[in-house]
């Protein structure tokens, strides 16, 4: 997935994710986005530019790690790793479904 999610603010990418996950296949199936990814704290200009041109056109943003792990859990999913080139440059996240949680009889 390539700049989709940057589109929309949480809630419209929980339901994006929502679909996403219904067609995966736990154990198996990965998602992998390709992103700008803004660091937590002092963040360079370029990509605090590219987070207010979302704001202005888009009505958006784009999101820090722990903003986009925040939004992945929300959805079921679990991120697995972050890669980041250096400088300020396009990030991919590898994220995967989390394992459902069952339910034995003796929990009853």
């Amino acid at each position: 997935m390539t700049f989709t999610l940057h589109d929309w603010f949480d809630e419209e990418s929980r339901q994006i994710l929502n679909h996403i996950a219904a067609a995966m296949k736990e154990g198996y199936s990965k998602l992998i986005i390709e992103v700008f990814v803004l660091a937590d704290k002092d963040c360079a200009m370029l990509p605090t530019m590219w987070d207010w041109e979302m704001l202005v056109f888009c009505n958006s943003m784009e999101r820090t790690v722990s903003q986009w792990t925040k939004v992945l859990d929300s959805a079921g999913f679990r991120a697995v790793k972050f890669w980041a080139p250096p400088g300020d440059g396009q990030s991919i996240i590898e994220a995967e479904l989390k394992p459902a949680v069952g339910f034995s009889r003796s929990m009853l």
